[in-house]
């Protein structure tokens, strides 16, 4: 029942009202639970289409993603943990739904994208398994702007195309980007503010529309040194330049909203840990993989 069902949730992916819903564009296929700290979100926003973004595990029960995809959300957040093939179930995936939102209280939509940086509070601890683990972030003393390259990971294009949407992946993929200096980035991007953001850019690979809040780790390290928020190309040519939030600025607010005490409600959570057997963990009101599932599609 189970696998039946698996594979209606990745049927309901396919259709999901969006049109922008990609990441990571001429990349390869990431070695299995290599980015452990990666999730894929499902937001139902005011317009009642659901919304695919991406997000990082900075603790078990803490995403970090991009204001722009919770940005108007009027329902609960689907967080799926531990995934690695969409199309398949790896025994290792665990679904919950969000407890709580923090957007930064700056955040500037409709400008440059300032601030675009939100937190999604989980209602209960994840299982820490070797596909469901935090991704540590920096130190204060980081400097993001020594970094030369970067790797973009998620779920989408595998290459690009001109005018249409090209053929998306059904596994996690990852990219090696090049860091921009300033004067590049403000060419792509005449309003960036260099203190808080940052470019890179990859010829026909890289962060692509539509999956923002993905992470950027420099260097080819764990450092979780940027937030993914937008894309620009240059057809036809098939140069990609993105613009990422630097996190190293944002430590300071997401230390103080981490140490909030959350809300006493709890919302729904249902987990799939390594095996297959679904569980639910503890809170007000529980919900078993078969319906947390069911629940998605309606969505869609």
């Amino acid at each position: 029942m189970f696998t039946k069902l698996y594979f209606l949730l990745a049927f309901c992916m396919l259709s999901i009202a969006s049109g922008n819903e990609t990441l990571v564009i001429g990349g390869v296929e990431a070695v299995k639970h290599q980015y452990p700290w990666l999730v894929r979100l499902y937001i139902s926003i005011a317009s009642g289409v659901t919304r695919r973004c991406t997000g990082s595990l900075i603790s078990l029960d803490l995403v970090l993603t991009s204001a722009t995809c919770v940005n108007g959300t009027n329902s609960q957040i689907i967080v799926i943990a531990g995934d690695h093939s969409i199309f398949q179930n790896d025994g290792t995936e665990q679904s919950l739904l969000g407890q709580e939102i923090i957007t930064h209280e700056n955040f500037n939509r409709g400008g440059n994208l300032e601030n675009d940086i939100a937190l999604i509070r989980l209602p209960s601890n994840l299982t820490e398994t070797r596909a469901v683990k935090p991704l540590f972030l920096p130190l204060n003393s980081y400097n993001t702007s020594q970094a030369t390259w970067g790797t973009v990971a998620g779920w989408g294009e595998t290459r690009f195309s001109e005018g249409e949407e090209g053929p998306s992946s059904s596994t996690l993929m990852k990219a090696n980007v090049t860091l921009l200096t300033e004067y590049f980035c403000e060419d792509a991007f005449p309003t960036v503010n260099e203190e808080l953001q940052f470019c890179a850019e990859g010829d026909g690979k890289g962060a692509y529309k539509g999956d923002f809040g993905g992470p950027l780790l420099c260097n080819g390290m764990t450092i979780f040194c940027g937030i993914f928020t937008r894309e620009i190309d240059f057809p036809p040519t098939t140069r990609i330049v993105g613009l990422f939030l630097n996190v190293v600025p944002y430590l300071d607010w997401i230390e103080e909203k981490m140490n909030l005490q959350p809300p006493t409600s709890t919302t729904e959570v249902s987990t799939t840990p390594q095996g297959g057997e679904s569980t639910t963990s503890s809170g007000n009101h529980h919900v078993s993989s078969v319906i947390l599932i069911a629940y998605l599609i309606l969505m869609c």
